[in-house]
């Protein structure tokens, strides 16, 4: 069972992979960052309309960092596929 694994996860499987589904998961979720900003919003206008000012301004703050964050973190997951997809197959004689 473990040569079975190592098998599948050799540098020649790793370096031919074209993965339509990974580039799915990343537009995917591209399209749910937003929403911590928008529930940061959300609970911000609810603590402003009960004068909470300095709660809102961290509520806003917090939720527009991990947007943030998000954003980076799909852009560095994009640049791998990229990478993963433009890489050249490793050809067995240079092993």
């Amino acid at each position: 069972m473990g040569s079975d694994l190592q098998q599948r996860s050799s540098p020649q499987d790793l370096a031919q992979v074209k993965s339509p589904t990974l580039r799915n998961v990343v537009r995917v979720a591209r399209g749910l960052t937003v929403a911590p900003l928008v529930a940061g919003a959300s609970q911000s206008s609810a603590l402003i309309s009960l004068g909470h000012y300095l709660s809102a301004l961290e509520c806003a703050t917090i939720s527009g960092l991990i947007t943030c964050i998000l954003i980076i973190s799909l852009a560095l997951a994009d640049r791998v596929i990229d990478f993963m997809e433009k890489r050249q197959p490793v050809k067995e004689s240079q092993q």
